[in-house]
């Protein structure tokens, strides 16, 4: 077994069963409300120094 697919296969059956799921899915969703969070602070500074 190759080691990429031996790690695939792996990580494969971290996100199947458990927490590491539900952790990288928690972690995608705040990086993203944060994402949103300073693109609208930028929006509103914009607006104000207009």
């Amino acid at each position: 077994m190759k080691k990429k697919n031996f790690i695939k296969v792996w990580f494969a059956e971290k996100l199947k069963n458990g927490p590491t799921a539900q952790y990288i899915t928690r972690t995608a969703e705040a990086i993203k409300l944060s994402v949103d969070a300073v693109r609208k602070s930028h929006k509103d500074i914009e607006k104000s120094q207009t």
